[in-house]
């Protein structure tokens, strides 16, 4: 959870200052040249010490630095934020202190877990579990809590917990009363278990749960079972291994993390202008004697439409030219330069914008291919088959980038990731590269494996890679639509119809 306060200091900062637990991706509103520093503080050694981070926010500030010091909920709930603020005063640096949101809120919300309800609970009381229980004087009367507020919330409760739920019953709490630890609350990854107060213990340590959590104590808990929705979405708790280029795996990002999925990218492709714009540069002297122009991917209308704008052209010149696009992204790519398809296929591949074509339409026409480096020869040859004059030109390269081998590595560990997804057969081929045969059966052994259409399909089966889940809409729509399809299939044991380009609604 980010305000829109948050984020805007986030785009302006020079140095950001954060805790191990902020999420990886409000570091990404960091603007571009920005310094990142975890002074996260663990139980191991290495890790600032509270003085060390006066010391570095106060040192960067006296240098002229804009900082944001990045905490994990809100600053003045056991953040310390207090502290900081007055060590900044001290030194005479002006801050600006900007309320962020308490997991003590943000994870009882996600877990269905109102903190306070009109019929149930009128009161709360927000408390931390880091306090010495066995200390002469506790600042925390748990002997008193009982009959104090109707809703009991617990910070940073998970290394404490067993005594803290004694001091909670031997202060008057039944040994009946519901409660509830909530571990990585908002995260994909959250995991709840609710239980009465006297097995509460049991059941979490069963469980495996353990830091960062929170326990709520009250009657509340109980709303759980009819207002548990974070949970309930098709994706929860599926960590998902994304494999497209970071420029273009984004819509399939928040369409995975709509439906629940924890996503992890690393891109196997990289799109890159061509190594020599010379051959298309002479196209564009002639373009005018091209009868179609027929783009295959959203990556060739791009390239293509903005080098002809480099060069001091604009789409005027492609008046009389007919386009073609293959799928619908390549055609929605079209529109957003105001450009219109004057062909597009009804099944996304290339033997489909074959049999759109009347031969009379080909016979004869000189067509004009802008395509990437690694675009086969099938469509060309085929069209020239039909008695048509064709030109392939590259206006972009696909290649494997330099780290993708060692990302793979440390992001999907072994068991680490439950589905991998590939979108092109580009993905596959350089996902097979980057990767040792053993490390690729490790990471994919249990993974359930994604692909957006037959022909990525057929490049995991060339590489012994197990195919789980095949698109028939070649779209990212299309492919999470499967990919739901599919889960909700195994936890239904029945089989049901390959879905289509539309997602279902969230439950």
């Amino acid at each position: 959870m980010l305000t829109l306060k948050g984020r805007e200091i986030l785009m302006t900062a020079d140095l950001i200052v954060h805790d191990r637990l902020v999420n990886p991706e409000i570091l990404k509103f960091a603007r571009g040249g920005a310094r990142l520093v975890d002074i996260g503080k663990r139980r191991r050694a290495g890790t600032s010490s509270q003085e060390e981070i006066y010391r570095i926010i106060i040192k960067a500030a006296r240098e002229g630095s804009q900082v944001a010091r990045l905490k994990g909920g809100d600053p003045f709930l056991f953040g310390r934020g207090g502290e900081e603020a007055e060590a900044l005063k001290r030194a005479g640096i002006p801050f600006e202190l900007i309320p962020g949101v308490s997991s003590a809120l943000a994870a009882p919300g996600y877990a269905g877990i109102p903190l306070t309800h009109r019929q149930i609970a009128s009161s709360v009381i927000i408390l931390t579990g880091h306090e010495n229980l066995n200390k002469d004087r506790p600042g925390i009367r748990w002997d008193r809590l009982a009959g104090v507020a109707d809703t009991v919330v617990v910070l940073m409760a998970m290394k404490r917990l067993e005594p803290i739920l004694d001091s909670l019953r031997r202060g008057g709490f039944p040994a009946s009363t519901p409660a509830a630890v909530i571990t990585w609350g908002t995260w994909p990854r959250q995991k709840v278990i609710t239980a009465p107060l006297e097995t509460l213990e049991a059941e979490v340590r069963e469980a495996g749960l353990e830091a960062p959590g929170i326990l709520i104590v009250g009657d509340v808990v109980r709303l759980r079972d009819r207002l548990n929705w974070f949970e309930n979405r098709p994706l929860h708790g599926v960590r998902v291994l994304v494999t497209r280029a970071a420029d273009q795996a984004g819509p399939l990002r928040r369409e995975l993390e709509r439906y629940g999925a924890e996503v992890v990218e690393v891109p196997m492709i990289e799109i890159r202008p061509p190594a020599r714009w010379k051959p298309f540069d002479d196209v564009l002297k002639r373009i005018e004697r091209y009868d179609w122009l027929i783009f295959t991917s959203p990556n060739g209308v791009r390239f293509a439409l903005d080098r002809l704008m480099e060069k001091g052209k604009d789409v005027r010149v492609l008046q009389g030219i007919r386009l073609a696009a293959i799928g619908p992204k390549t055609e929605s790519t079209l529109r957003a330069r105001g450009l219109r398809a004057d062909r597009v296929p009804e099944a996304f591949r290339s033997e489909g914008l074959l049999r759109a074509f009347r031969p009379r339409e080909i016979s004869g026409k000189r067509i004009l291919l802008p395509r990437g480096n690694l675009a086969g020869s099938w469509l060309p040859g085929e069209l020239r088959k039909s008695g048509a004059r064709v030109d392939q030109v590259e206006v972009y390269r696909t290649v494997r980038p330099r780290a993708a081998g060692k990302k793979l590595a440390v992001e999907g560990g072994t068991g680490s990731v439950q589905l991998v997804t590939f979108t092109s057969s580009s993905t596959v081929n350089h996902f097979a590269r980057s990767v040792s045969p053993r490390k690729a059966s490790e990471l994919l052994h249990k993974a359930t494996v994604a692909c957006i259409g037959p022909v990525t399909a057929d490049s995991a089966r060339i590489h012994g890679i197990r195919t789980d889940v095949v698109s028939p809409i070649h779209t990212v729509p299309g492919l999470v639509s499967s990919i739901i399809a599919h889960y909700q299939d195994r936890k239904s044991g029945s089989r049901t119809a390959p879905a289509g380009d539309s997602l279902p609604p969230i439950p």
